[in-house]
Parts: structure tokens; C-alpha cells; sequence
């Protein structure tokens, strides 16, 4: 049986990904945590525009362990808040990368879309009301929540490692962090 190899098919490359290459976990923190930054951006700015302290977010979401209390305010709830965000935001975008692997932008951008919904509906309809129905109710409205979900699995999409061009012989990836193609 033949192997293929780069000598005898000059369009075979033996490092290139797949077409739906598998990811690791720690590809996807950094996405996660740029797109973790564009969610509580939205998140603190809607809270903002119903007149309510910029950093409400976070003591809601530090409400999870400090319960109601959380709500007074002072920078305890707002640090724990800050933290609990920022690491489920590196959690869920490693878990991405483990799902969704490298494919190309557009796919990849279907995938963000897709994440973001799924992570919404998980959260809205399943967590909060099951943990801390408290939080269902005070995030304003469940379309605020939606939206920053929605921007968050956007904004992972964009961030993660592309396949440059899945027909191409010369396959690599963009590393929007680095702005390099690399194999």
C-alpha cells in the first residue's frame, strides 16, 4: 500500500489541520476571556442605561454565593462578581475550543452564534431559576442577557484559531491574537 507524503503529492501537507480539526482547552482561554470582557461591557453599559449602578452586574452575579446581600454593593461583591465572570467566561471558551476545533471564519462565526444561544437558553431557563431565581429576575430583562450572551459567542468565534483555507495545500490558521498565519 502507498503512502502519501509530500514527495509524491506536492498538495498533501502532513501538518495540516483537518477540515474540523479537534481544539484544546487552553486555545480557547484567551478567546474566552476577550469575549467575557465584551459581555460585561454590554452587561455593565444596559445597566447603566436602566439607571442602575454600572457594576450591578457583578453583584449579581456574586449573588450565586453571597445570596441577596450581594445587592448592597461595596467592592467584595464586586470583585467576587468580577472574578466568578471572568473565570466561567476562560471555562466555556476552552470548552468551545474542545467542541467546535478549528474550522474556517464562517463556520466558525455560525458556531459563535450558536454557543451564545445555547448558553443563554441553558442559563436562563435551566441555571438561574434551578440556583438563583433571584438572578433571572434582576438581570434586567431576559433580552439584555440574551444579547450579551449573543455578543459573547461572537466575539469567542472571532477570537479562536481559523483554518486559513480548508481546499488550499498551504492549510494553516489566522492567530488573531498574534495576526499571523500559522501552520
Amino acid at each position: 500500500m502507498a503512502t502519501i507524503d509530500s514527495r509524491t503529492n506536492p498538495t498533501f501537507d502532513p501538518i495540516a489541520p483537518e477540515e474540523h480539526e479537534r481544539g484544546r482547552p487552553q486555545t480557547g482561554i484567551g478567546p474566552g476571556l476577550l469575549a467575557g470582557v465584551v459581555m460585561a461591557a454590554i452587561l455593565c453599559f444596559l445597566a447603566a442605561m436602566r439607571q442602575q449602578p454600572f457594576v450591578e452586574p457583578f453583584w449579581v452575579i456574586s449573588s450565586f454565593l453571597l445570596g441577596q446581600d450581594a445587592m448592597q454593593g461595596g467592592a467584595g461583591p464586586t470583585i467576587l462578581g468580577i472574578v466568578i465572570h471572568f473565570v466561567m467566561s476562560a471555562v466555556l471558551g476552552g470548552v468551545f475550543t474542545v467542541i467546535f476545533g478549528r474550522t474556517t471564519m464562517r463556520r466558525m462565526l455560525g458556531f459563535g452564534l450558536f454557543y451564545g444561544v445555547f448558553l443563554w437558553a441553558v442559563a436562563q431557563f435551566i441555571i438561574l431559576p434551578l440556583l438563583n431565581p433571584f438572578v433571572a429576575t434582576r438581570m434586567g430583562t431576559v433580552w439584555t442577557f440574551f444579547l450579551a450572551h449573543l455578543a459573547y459567542g461572537l466575539m469567542l468565534a472571532a477570537c479562536s484559531p481559523t483554518v486559513k483555507d480548508i481546499d488550499a495545500p498551504e492549510r494553516g490558521y489566522i492567530d488573531p491574537l498574534r495576526r499571523e498565519v500559522r501552520p
